[in-house]
């Protein structure tokens, strides 16, 4: 086999890894759910939040639980964007909230 064709192997092996490792990367994952709402109470003591969702799928007062640092950066009437551990919108079981963006 040429040098030619050997790099140009080596060339569509390295394009074909690097194109399905980065679709992979860039997939949302199926375990979180990204939500938006407005807070609506905040106790910084028990880390529970109450928040608004103003989703399409996911509408209501919803409660979640949140770290204590982003317990203290929360401010009802704050529209927030946030994930949670989950593909679904929560019912009545308390979720944690991450990546919290919108709080001060």
């Amino acid at each position: 086999m040429s040098s030619v064709k050997r790099v140009f192997i080596l060339f569509l092996a390295v394009f074909f890894i690097g194109t399905v490792s980065g679709a992979a990367l860039a997939a949302p994952n199926p375990e979180r759910m990204f939500l938006t709402g407005i807070v609506t109470n905040v106790d910084p003591k028990t880390k529970i939040v109450v928040v608004d969702l103003q989703n399409k799928g996911c509408r209501g007062i919803k409660t979640f639980s949140v770290s204590k640092r982003n317990s203290t950066k929360l401010v009802p009437g704050k529209k927030i964007q946030f994930f949670i551990d989950s593909a679904n919108c929560p019912g009545s079981e308390v979720r944690r909230m991450t990546n919290i963006r919108g709080a001060k």
